[in-house]
């Protein structure tokens, strides 16, 4: 194909094909499918290539780059005429490489498989355009399920090595496999024409908050693999027989008690701080673990045990929460399940589910637990430069005073579960928190509560704190670090780090991600959207409840059944596993929540979008991350679409069956799909490349559906604000007349109260002079006796005299 025939297809559609055609020429060679092609506007094919690093032995020679090269010296006028078209989204160098040549508009094929350096493209001023084929990615499913390790040989670690080669940055000593050597290494410098992309890999390679893809979904060894079948056997053990699967643990109704008091002490002891050292404390958490290991079975027994477990891992991959307890406990199988078993049993204990299941609606009524919200102590918005929602903590709002406790905790776990639902849209399943010391003083400190922080982290959600800054603390927190530092997990500790000014933090945080009031550019501030009335009420709808709840069990039996098979060598379980049945159980956990978790401020103002996907809004731009459960129904051939916010948008039915068939007559309807990305590892799309598709797309764009979306939105909740108020005035008046009708009615009582009193009192004033007549008549006749007649003893006579007498 070497010209464009206008009547047949659009420019869009032309250019993608010679892409396509150079991918399919690599596959048969035998190297990575990905192509490219340079094309003048005019239609005019420049300069076309494919990914050789396979046939060539080239660590740099990808799709765009050896296009690039083939074309030779060009004028910056003919670049400037060009579009770049590749099959796959293009890697860090090859955007760099765009930006560089002065190439203002690059359509790609897809970004599912993996995604580059889009947003450096778009921050650069490229145009981007997602064609979303098909074809692309099923050309690069078929490499990928044929070679692993050249795939990951090439999206993993070489693409730092490959920044390096390029000369983009001068750091030729460091390299991915001195990461932790390097951790306090000066930075190396940069070239001016450096890129954004080429710093953050910088961040991640040479300091705290590094972001590392080992040991996680998609990026397993042998031996980690091992390790996962190793735990999941030890879990259906446990499910399935009621025994201990770890050698030496019995059943016990007592759990570690000791120390347990501690968290509610001040200081060090809040910590419960008897271990000396990395070391010993390692050796207390063991034996705690298996204590309560040993409690669990004994208090709860395994039955409770299976469904405590499956409700932890609703709406996170399964595979993916098991690895963070093995990464956690280094890959120690038997102390990762007795981690992750003492985890369920805190969860049952401190009623986890049930602080889910309320939400905002049920929580907000519990002393204290709005004040939180209100004072804007803790909230979430955002992402750091990794993609990792980023949890703002202002420590100086806080007054250990103010609320109970118990109430910070049920605040502090409802917040984990919130930022575990957001978490599930970026690559790592992690966080970052932002402790912003500002204006801190001795009675902000709540050692109590930072024990509990801690505490979480460390035994409850293992591996979910990516990054803790501590930023512009006063000198006065130096003392108290001192103390605390010492007492951290080490993992916990080498992940934090302090920063004293915005320049420190925008190391970690994009300038447009922080607010101004943080020394950002973000023109936002946190406001609590209070709970809708009736947000929760699909939780009274009994019969679905039953239905969407059921059809996540029955789909957590099929994981368990085809995790046996895949224990016991079933190479296609395993494949079932980590593609279709990964995908339908994600789409049964995200019908199913609306029924068993409470709406959120997130929910409500739209970054929790409902169906996986979280919007962040930055200065009027929208940062999507995540993938639409949705497009998988599409891909399992699964009718309807999940739930939004909590609703019943459209049809949530489908016709694919649940049970041991359900996932593998899924796969079927999708023509054997192929393996999907981990639930974790989701590609971020920003709105303007998303706006970009509309381009080739027919219809509204999702810029103008999101305006719409949001006005819907906004007029719902000035509708409801507009309900809640005439409520409120209603419910004012009427109190006021009860208050009215109240006040009339004591009065009334009030007053015959003191006609009865006056009442009793003249009775008995009557009655007292009566009885005084009749006791001392007798008397005064006796003393008349007595009184001679010259001295008025007559006269006494006749006035005591009865009167019946006279």
């Amino acid at each position: 194909m070497t010209s464009w025939d206008k009547s047949k297809e659009t420019f869009n559609e032309f250019g993608l094909s010679v892409a396509l055609a150079e991918a399919r020429a690599g596959f048969d060679e035998g190297g990575i499918p990905i192509g490219a092609a340079l094309i003048r506007s005019d239609g005019e094919i420049i300069s076309k290539g494919r990914n050789q690093r396979v046939q060539l032995g080239s660590a740099t020679r990808h799709g765009e780059i050896d296009c690039l090269e083939r074309a030779g010296r060009l004028t910056a006028s003919v670049y400037r005429d060009c579009t770049m078209f590749t099959t796959l989204s293009p890697c860090p160098m090859c955007s760099g490489a765009i930006i560089l040549f002065g190439i203002k508009i690059c359509v790609l094929g897809e970004n599912e498989t993996f995604m580059g350096g889009e947003k450096t493209l778009e921050q650069a001023g490229v145009s981007l355009v997602n064609a979303n084929d098909q074809r692309c990615k099923d050309i690069m499913a078929a490499f990928i399920k044929a070679h692993p390790d050249v795939w990951n040989e090439d999206i993993g670690p070489i693409a730092w090595k490959i920044c390096v080669r390029v000369g983009m940055v001068t750091a030729p000593s460091l390299n991915y496999h001195a990461r932790s050597t390097c951790a306090h290494t000066e930075r190396p410098a940069l070239h001016s024409r450096q890129s954004r992309f080429v710093q953050r890999y910088i961040h991640i390679m040479s300091g705290p908050g590094e972001v590392s893809m080992e040991g996680r979904l998609g990026h397993l060894d042998e031996k980690q693999t091992k390790c996962l079948k190793e735990f999941w056997s030890k879990f259906l053990k446990l499910a399935k027989e009621g025994e201990s699967p770890i050698a030496g643990v019995k059943a016990s109704k007592q759990g570690a008690e000791d120390g347990q008091g501690d968290e509610k002490k001040g200081g060090a002891a809040a910590f419960g701080g008897k271990a000396k050292d990395d070391k010993a404390k390692d050796a207390q958490a063991a034996e705690k673990e298996k204590k309560e290991l040993s409690a669990l079975i004994g208090k709860h027994g395994s039955e409770k045990f299976h469904d405590a477990f499956w409700e932890f891992a609703r709406g996170e991959n399964p595979d993916a929460l098991c690895l963070r307890f093995l990464r956690a406990r280094k890959w120690d199988v038997d102390r990762a399940f007795m981690m992750m078993a003492a985890a369920v049993k805190w969860r049952i204990e401190e009623g986890v589910e049930e602080i889910r299941r309320l939400g905002e609606e049920g929580l907000c009524k519990e002393d204290g637990f709005q004040l939180q919200y209100d004072k804007g102590k803790s909230y979430i918005h955002g992402t750091d430069k990794n993609g990792r929602p980023v949890v703002f903590i202002h420590v100086a709002k806080h007054k250990p005073s103010e609320q109970s406790q118990k109430s910070l905790e049920r605040f502090t776990i409802f917040n984990m579960e919130t930022a575990r639902t957001l978490m599930a849209s970026s690559e790592t399943f992690q966080g970052t928190l932002i402790f912003d010391m500002t204006g801190f003083g001795l009675s902000n400190m709540d050692w109590a509560c930072v024990s509990f922080i801690v505490k979480c982290f460390e035994a409850y959600y293992p591996e979910t704190l990516g990054l803790a800054l501590i930023h512009k603390a006063p000198w006065v927190f130096q003392g108290i670090w001192k103390i605390l530092g010492p007492l951290l997990d080490p993992v916990v500790r080498s992940k934090i780090d302090f920063t004293k000014n915005e320049a420190a933090l925008e190391k970690y945080v994009d300038a447009d991600h922080l607010k101004t009031a943080m020394g950002g550019q973000l023109d936002w501030d946190w406001h609590f959207n209070p709970p809708l009335p009736d947000e929760n009420k699909a939780q009274s709808d009994e019969t679905g409840k039953k239905e969407r709840v059921g059809k996540w069990k029955e789909i957590c039996k099929e994981w368990e059944e085809t995790t046996q098979k895949w224990i016991d060598g079933d190479e296609k379980a395993g494949e079932k596993r980590s593609g279709a049945l990964t995908k339908l159980y994600t789409i049964r956990c995200l019908e199913a929540d609306p029924y068993v978790r409470g709406r959120t401020t997130y929910s409500r103002d739209g970054t929790e979008v409902g169906d996986g996907r979280v919007k962040w809004v930055y200065n009027g731009k929208t940062e999507e991350a995540g993938t639409s459960a949705d497009d998988w129904r599409k891909d399992l051939g699964i009718e309807g679409k999940c739930p939004r916010n909590g609703g019943k948008e459209g049809d949530t039915g489908d016709s694919a069956t649940s049970g041991e068939g359900g996932a593998a007559a899924a796969a079927a309807g999708a023509g054997g799909a192929a393996a999907s990305k981990p639930n974790g590892t989701l590609a971020k799309v920003k709105s303007k490349t998303a706006n970009a598709v509309s381009i080739v797309t027919p219809g509204p764009s999702n810029a103008e559906k999101e305006a719409e979306a949001k006005r819907v939105a906004e007029e719902k909740q000035k509708a409801a604000e507009e309900k809640r108020k005439k409520e409120e005035a209603a419910a004012q008046k009427k109190k006021e007349e009860e208050e009215a009708a109240k006040k009339r009615e004591e009065e009334e009582q009030q007053q015959q109260a003191n006609a009865s009193y006056i009442a009793k009192t003249q009775s008995a004033v009557n009655g007292a002079a009566t009885k005084a007549t009749e006791v001392l008549s007798p008397l005064a006749n006796k003393a008349a006796d007595y009184v001679p007649a010259a001295l008025g003893g007559d006269a006494l006579k006749d006035a005591t005299a009865p009167a019946e007498a006279k």
